[in-house]
């Protein structure tokens, strides 16, 4: 019985006939079998499921699942886009924060070499030379310094105590052994003279290196909001109690009318001093208030009067 046919059901009644489909019964029944012409498609089989079928059947459902969940993966991988340079996330960057501009050219530098006469800058909007990031650093763990002397000390310099102005915490991040002097100008507008340590680092190899990118640090970054331009002064080599120091003076201009009346901005000054550690260099860092001839005055004072301290 190996031809596909009509033949007597072997489970049913004698007048029924079920169909071999030459190589299993199938489901289709008939009484008549003469009339009942044989199906294209053998049904299923009698006796139980074929696991073959089943297997192909749940690993071709397999597949296409499989394929679905690539094809969107795909599809979303394609689709998405990545960050952009100009993050809403603030950044360190000196430059990033208050230009917007993940690129910006540097501007050629106008201003003679440095020396011991201050040259006036020909731009009121020039900028620090350096694009960096601006280092972390420890501004707040203190080392063993004299007390109550008239000199606040920081770093291996120390500054002459200011009568009239507070010892109150100054905020230098990429500083350490923070020393600072602070002077109200106005309830919200602060003027404050700080020494410290910084390392040595990239982009802080030489005094005067360190020097224009603490200014550019101290500008661009958390101290002043709304700048509208920014002129370096002078930038040149002093010495400081026998070692050589560079010292920077830099004018940073705001606009915060409703904050700040008739602020026009700050004065800048960075004097960074080789103390002849190999690890770090001693800073000095004040601001004055622009138009405020007596605090400048005594800024420059205290420059002239700082110590190198063991």
């Amino acid at each position: 019985m190996s031809q596909p046919g009509w033949y007597p059901d072997p489970e049913g009644e004698d007048s029924r006939f079920r169909f071999w489909d030459g190589t299993q019964w199938s489901e289709i029944t008939t009484t008549d079998p003469a009339t009942q012409p044989p199906p294209t498609t053998p049904g299923s089989p009698k006796s139980g499921k074929n696991p073959v079928i089943l297997v192909v059947i749940i690993v071709a459902i397999l597949a296409l699942v499989i394929a679905g969940l690539v094809g969107a993966f795909l599809v979303s991988k394609r689709n998405s886009v990545a960050p952009g340079l100009s993050s809403s996330t603030p950044t360190i960057s000196a430059w990033d924060e208050q230009r917007n501009s993940p690129t910006p050219s540097l501007p050629a530098k106008e201003s003679p070499a440095p020396s011991q006469t201050p040259s006036q800058t020909s731009s009121a909007s020039a900028l620090p030379e350096t694009l960096l990031i601006c280092p972390a650093g420890d501004p707040f763990t203190r080392r063993n310094h004299p007390e109550n002397d008239g000199w606040l000390y920081g770093g291996k310099i120390a500054m002459r105590r200011v009568d009239g102005w507070k010892s109150k915490e100054a905020s230098l991040y990429w500083a350490y052994d923070l020393a600072s002097q602070t002077f109200d100008y106005t309830p919200i507008w602060r003027n404050a003279a700080t020494v410290s340590a910084i390392r040595i680092q990239e982009n802080f190899e030489t005094p005067e290196q360190a020097a224009v990118n603490s200014a550019s640090c101290k500008i661009h970054t958390t101290s002043y909001r709304r700048v509208t331009g920014v002129e370096r002064v002078f930038s040149k080599s002093i010495q400081v109690d026998g070692r050589p120091a560079h010292w920077v003076r830099t004018k940073v201009k705001v606009s915060a009318p409703e904050l700040i009346p008739g602020i026009e901005g700050d004065v800048v000054d960075v004097a960074v001093v080789d103390t002849g550690d190999a690890k770090e260099f001693s800073m000095f860092l004040a601001s004055s208030t622009i138009g405020d001839e007596k605090t400048l005055g005594t800024v420059e004072e205290l420059i002239k009067g700082l110590r190198v301290v063991s």
